[in-house]
């Protein structure tokens, strides 16, 4: 991939205080690089597993559980409004 044209190069520069900062805020983000870390496990495990399970359940709105009105604010549609007496398919899509 080539560089974009240099009038362009830092169109999307970020200007932020931290830029081009190892540490900040008591992190240590330079990165592992070419020498990642060799963790050992216990027992000489070769895999190590984490499971996180978010369930939720029931808290939008849905004319189908009595509610009067269709979830307008637990998404991430932008500006998503309530339907009044109406289901709302794209929100109820997301709660699938």
């Amino acid at each position: 991939m080539s560089a974009p044209p240099k009038k362009y190069r830092n169109h999307w520069a970020s200007s932020h205080e931290n830029d081009g900062k190892s540490k900040y805020g008591g992190r240590d983000c330079a990165g592992y690089g070419k020498t990642p870390p060799k963790p050992v496990w216990p027992k000489k495990a070769k895999v190590a597993l984490n499971f996180v399970i978010n369930y939720e359940e029931g808290g939008e709105k849905c004319l189908l559980h009595g509610d009067s009105e269709s979830e307008k604010l637990l998404t991430e549609i932008v500006g998503a409004d309530a339907y009044e007496n109406e289901r709302h398919m794209n929100i109820e899509s997301l709660y699938e």
